[in-house]
């Protein structure tokens, strides 16, 4: 009896001596947070900072101290700041008025932040969805899935501008021609944030701009229609990170959604001065199509400039690489989500969430637009005489080209050669290519060169079954007795070890380039041979 009552007056006495150091801790903090006040009411900003900063290192959890901060970076203008104190404030103690007062004035203030911390997304006092792009960015064994957070906003927004002027935002109408210089005005806007796995904010990408019925010709509704494309556009950027480790622009990018446009009723949307114009709402459009203009106009923001094409219907060939690989990635992210690679029927189920309506015939157009410039490129070869044509046939070998990167290699490889190339032109973007190669291959003792299904020449292949597709890439290739697969094969100058590997038990024979010698190999050893070249070039796999 004794022990046990011994025991309760210890416990008591260490939640009594606990209690006293919080008090204590809660004393100081608050004797600095008085000396901070004051400071502030003077205009001392400066001093009353580390006043506050101090308390907070004292006692973390005090909500009145986050409170006092927030308004200190209020005053300064600081927005992100400010929210961020008050958002922890208002984490510790749901009920301070003054701080949720302040935080939701901030939202609808003069200008909406561009950055939300994940933790105070459940106080944002705008409707707004959430959501994950997913990527692999390489292929088995070791295959690397990773994951970027998306939110975007779905209720009603004016444009910081109009806040700020108490004017609808106008801007004028971009290129040549009679309608060049025309006014456009927007009075709603929708944003879309991103934030990487290893980030602790969304960060705003994308703010579109849109007309409210009231200033539209036939009084049409186009909120729906902005935040699809917001959500669409808020992934394209997600995807540029995911897959090419691409550099963001600091700054959320503008998109106007314009109900009319240029005199060429033709023109779906162009990008101008680090801006995107969407044209001619009104004109009927499938979702598909929506989307590819989307990506076009992406590819032309984010990817490095591809040409100069003069006789091509526009002179830069990137918006047409954006929206292929926008529409790979999509595929792939649609298998990824259902569990079933590409293009099974359950993830082509996954796209009708996507964009409501009409189906998406994302197979067709993965077909024809991708794998039609892939075997083209494989059948002209890297010393093609396209490599210096200006016209259609050029921009389609580059196009191939950057596809066949992908297909035969990874994400990382396809980034390199992006994002490294000297210049413009297709050879330009080749020789970038080869650098990568040379700088993958040399990069360690044990490093090598994956060289997927993906790079198999199908025209000049002999099969009596076609590739397994995929949504990057042909992901296998079956062999029967009598067939035949031939892969193009970049190598610098040295000796390489050339690993063949195939399905176990198989038996092939191995031919490289004209020469007549065959290397027999059985795959369950994965035979290897030695490749010495004096000079870097383009080698014919058999």
């Amino acid at each position: 009896m004794s022990r046990l009552t011994i025991s309760l007056l210890f416990l008591t006495a260490l939640s009594l001596a606990a209690c006293s150091a919080v008090s204590a801790d809660r004393a100081q903090a608050q004797a600095l947070l008085a000396q901070a006040r004051d400071l502030t009411d003077q205009g001392k900003y400066d001093e009353a900072r580390p006043l506050l900063e101090q308390a907070l290192q004292v006692d973390p959890r005090y909500p009145e101290a986050w409170v006092h901060l927030g308004y200190l970076e209020e005053l300064q203008g600081h927005i992100e700041p400010a929210l961020a104190g008050y958002g922890q404030a208002l984490t510790l103690s749901p009920l301070q008025t003054y701080a949720l007062e302040h935080f939701r004035a901030l939202f609808y203030g003069r200008r909406f932040p561009r950055e939300i911390p994940l933790d105070q997304l459940p106080l944002v006092p705008v409707p707004i969805t959430t959501d994950q792009a997913h990527a692999a960015t390489s292929m088995p064994p070791g295959a690397i899935i990773r994951n970027e957070r998306l939110a975007y906003t779905t209720g009603l927004l004016y444009p910081d501008q109009m806040r700020e002027k108490g004017s609808l935002l106008t801007v004028p109408l971009p290129g040549a021609g009679a309608a060049a210089g025309r006014k456009l005005t927007f009075n709603r806007v929708c944003y879309g944030y991103t934030g990487a796995p290893d980030s602790s904010a969304l960060v705003m990408r994308v703010a579109v701009y849109y007309p409210s019925a009231i200033l539209t010709e036939e009084g049409t509704d186009y909120a729906a229609l902005a935040v699809r494309l917001t959500h669409w556009l808020t992934r394209l950027f997600a995807y540029y990170e995911l897959h090419l480790g691409a550099t963001l622009p600091p700054e959320p990018t503008p998109i106007y959604l314009c109900e009319r446009g240029p005199a060429n009723e033709m023109a779906g949307g162009e990008t101008y001065d680090k801006a995107i114009y969407f044209y001619h709402l009104a004109k009927d459009r499938l979702p598909l199509e929506w989307l590819r203009e989307a990506a076009h106009e992406t590819g032309h923001l984010l990817l490095p400039q591809m040409g100069r094409f003069p006789t091509f219907r526009e002179p830069w060939a990137n918006g047409d690489a954006g929206e292929r690989l926008a529409f790979q990635w999509l595929a792939q992210e649609a298998g990824l989500v259902a569990g079933e690679p590409w293009p099974s029927p359950t993830a082509q189920d996954r796209l009708r969430g996507l964009w409501p309506g009409a189906p998406l015939p994302l197979g067709d157009y993965l077909g024809k637009r991708c794998r039609t410039l892939l075997d083209t490129w494989n059948q002209a070869g890297p010393a093609s005489p396209q490599l210096a044509q200006d016209n259609e046939a050029g921009v389609y070998y580059l196009l191939g080209f950057l596809l066949w990167v992908q297909a035969a290699h990874d994400d990382a490889l396809l980034a390199a050669t992006l994002q490294k190339t000297a210049g413009t032109n297709p050879t330009d973007f080749l020789q970038s290519y080869q650098e990568a190669v040379q700088a993958r291959l040399e990069a360690s003792q044990g490093a090598y060169l994956p060289l997927w299904a993906g790079a198999l020449n199908l025209p000049a292949s002999k099969l009596t079954t076609p590739p397994l597709e995929g949504a990057l890439r042909r992901e296998q290739v079956t062999l029967s007795a009598g067939d035949q697969a031939q892969y193009r094969l970049y190598l610098p100058a040295g000796a390489w070890r050339v690993v063949i590997v195939a399905a176990p038990g198989a038996n092939l024979t191995v031919k490289l380039d004209d020469d007549d010698a065959l290397i027999p190999t059985q795959s369950d050893k994965h035979t290897q041979f030695t490749l010495t070249t004096q000079d870097p070039a383009w080698h014919t796999l058999t």
